[in-house]
């Protein structure tokens, strides 16, 4: 055992380390051409594109840094300052480097667009505005440079447009290039941030993400907490109790087979529509609509205190999807039982008696069963449940990992991303050092046979 419980430790880190940077890579290296629909980009003032552009060049992790990864390999139409430019506008850059194909040029250009986003970060004046700017950084090839260029008064057209439309093809491009970016990248940049605090991650409204995550923290642990645990409870002892009847386990395992099948948001939608709409009297008492206020708790006890009435339902179908999932597994190990081990009417024969072989045995052996799953259930509880704080409009993990990535919070997203990560590699640990205490082994069921 505890050799696994060693190879479980020592893989921590390559996992953990992996699934950063893939996170990193996915978010940094593949950008999604998404980010250019937002509406301030298509119809904003030029107050809110100001105010988008001082945000990207806040969240910009590259302003400091000199590439993705220890050793950055690119391709050798893209010049060493392509990073200057802001993150929503990687992916048109490219394309119009590719298009261009003199690295020198956009070189120039680079650095261009970044003391262009000084001046509208620091509100200095300038001849261009934000419109024109986000139109220039928009253009993909040649032509569409040239025809926003075009729009704009020639007084003001920057010395460099010009270059890089009259721009011919280099000729010492290499097909790739190499380049060592020492401890000046964002790989290195996160780790420091995530496990030593330096620089802090904020989120996309400036608050710290770990301050975020703390608050975030106790709303999926207020109701997935009680519905999972009373859930177990409920299912262990049901099945303690009528392990004998095989017929009516059957009977409800078919049951659960229909209700499984159904999403989980249908049946949380249908529960917040009839049993909190203040149509059914006593009913929608017991489950008033639901209204969280995240400021006003500082922990369990506050939000309990306050909302306690609210959490009822969704603590009720959140357990739903687990308690049938640890009846079937439970379900499948009594019929393994059956016809594995011999039968309990074949051990009240020889003497054993039922409260015996109820506890010493068949407990501990379903007991093994729901641990086997402990990890995944660990995750359960710490992402919640996306559609139930959805549906809900409860502040918990899942709606903040979902609102972190489609509003490009990556702070936000890398730290949930490794904290998940390795909590459930440490719910593997966990998991293989419960099943050991508790599995049925020689020296435990010594004299049940």
């Amino acid at each position: 055992m505890w050799r696994r419980i060693i190879y479980r430790l020592a893989l921590i880190v390559p996992i953990t380390f992996s699934i950063l940077f893939i996170t990193l890579f996915l978010f940094y290296t593949l950008p999604g051409v998404h980010v250019l629909d937002s509406r301030e980009l298509q119809v904003g003032s030029e107050r809110e594109l100001i105010l988008t552009l001082r945000l990207q060049e806040q969240q910009n992790p590259f302003a400091y840094n000199r590439g993705l990864f220890y050793i950055g390999i690119y391709a050798g139409y893209l010049p060493l300052r392509r990073d200057h430019i802001p993150l929503m506008f990687h992916a048109s850059f490219h394309s119009l480097c590719k298009d261009i194909r003199n690295p020198h040029v956009m070189n120039d250009y680079a650095e261009w667009v970044r003391e262009q986003l000084g001046d509208f970060t620091s509100s200095s004046g300038s001849g261009l505005s934000a419109h024109q700017f986000v139109q220039i950084l928009k253009a993909q090839n040649r032509m569409e440079f040239l025809a926003v260029m075009q729009t704009v008064d020639p007084e003001v057209v920057p010395p460099v447009w010009k270059r890089v439309v009259k721009a011919p093809v280099a000729d010492d491009i290499s097909l790739l290039n190499i380049s060592w970016n020492g401890k000046h990248n964002i790989f290195h940049s996160y780790l420091n941030a995530i496990f030593f605090g330096d620089p802090a991650l904020h989120t996309s409204s400036g608050e710290l993400v770990q301050t975020k995550f703390g608050r975030t923290v106790w709303w999926t642990l207020a109701y997935t907490l009680p519905a999972l645990l009373g859930g177990w409870l409920i299912v262990y002892v049901f099945m303690l109790l009528n392990y004998d009847r095989p017929g009516r386990l059957q009977r409800i395992n078919r049951l659960t087979l229909v209700v499984y099948s159904v999403p989980t948001f249908v049946l949380a939608t249908l529960a917040l529509v009839f049993l909190t709409s203040h149509r059914y009297g006593v009913i929608s008492s017991l489950f008033p609509f639901p209204v969280f206020v995240e400021n006003r708790v500082q922990g369990l006890f506050d939000i309990y205190r306050y909302y306690g009435a609210h959490l009822i339902l969704p603590m009720l179908l959140f357990a739903l999807s687990p308690m049938l999932l640890l009846f079937r597994i439970f379900h499948e190990k009594m019929e393994e039982v059956r016809r594995v081990r011999p039968s309990f009417r074949y051990l009240r024969h020889l003497g054993l008696p039922d409260r015996t072989f109820r506890l010493r045995y068949l407990s501990r052996y379903l007991l093994v069963a729901g641990l086997a799953v402990l990890s995944n259930i660990i995750i359960a509880l710490l992402g919640g449940s996306l559609v139930i704080e959805w549906i809900f409009n409860i502040p918990g993990l899942g709606r903040y990992l979902y609102q972190s990535i489609i509003n490009y919070d990556v702070p936000s997203t890398v730290f949930l991303v490794v904290v998940f990560t390795i909590v459930q590699q440490v719910g593997h640990i966990l998991t293989d050092l419960l099943i050991d205490l508790f599995s049925p082994s020689s020296s435990k069921t010594e004299g049940l046979l």
